[in-house]
């Protein structure tokens, strides 16, 4: 490309400049509505987060959750009884059971009989890890019952954050060495 000296090059050139600052003006002037649209989608993003946020806070972590403990223990509550069981354990010996569950102010009493099929497999499956002497142990049944009661827990799911079930019970129990 040869570069030409005369006034009209020199012309051409300053008419080029210009053409090209006449197309960044026309650029720039497009660009000013982009820019708005953007800043809207961003402040109706931002006014969403926060209307999540406000409702995850309200609903979820102000909302108080029951807690039942030794010195806490639920109220309003009923009785939920399993059928009795014959079971065999891992020994070969065998367990006859039969349980109550303590069910809390939140469970669905109506519900839970649809779990008995649920429950009883976890009863048998549960049972069936345990031998005769383990739970001749003098804390056997209790962590017997910590198991089936964190079994019945994961069957019966929370509702409004509070657990269905709150104990286990052993209304019957007899075992039979093999």
């Amino acid at each position: 490309m040869a570069v030409s000296i005369s006034g009209q090059g020199t012309r051409q050139a300053g008419n080029s400049a210009s053409v090209h600052r006449g197309q960044q003006v026309a650029v720039e002037e497009e660009d000013k509505p982009k820019g708005k649209k953007k800043l809207i989608i961003i402040i109706v993003a931002i006014i969403l987060v926060l209307a999540i946020g406000y409702l995850g806070v309200t609903k979820v972590i102000l909302k108080p959750v029951p807690h039942y403990g030794p010195n806490d223990p639920p109220k309003n509550t009923t009785t939920y009884s399993l059928p009795s069981e014959t079971l065999n354990l891992a020994d070969g010996s065998l367990l006859q059971v039969t349980l109550a569950l303590q069910l809390t102010e939140v469970a669905n009493v109506k519900s839970i009989g649809t779990f008995d099929p649920q429950m009883e497999n976890a009863l048998i499956q549960d049972c069936g890890t345990w031998t005769y002497h383990r739970l001749l142990a003098a804390n056997g049944k209790m962590l017997l019952a910590q198991q089936l009661l964190h079994s019945f827990q994961g069957i019966l799911k929370p509702v409004d954050g509070g657990e269905q079930v709150s104990e286990v019970y052993f209304t019957a129990f007899t075992l039979q060495d093999a």
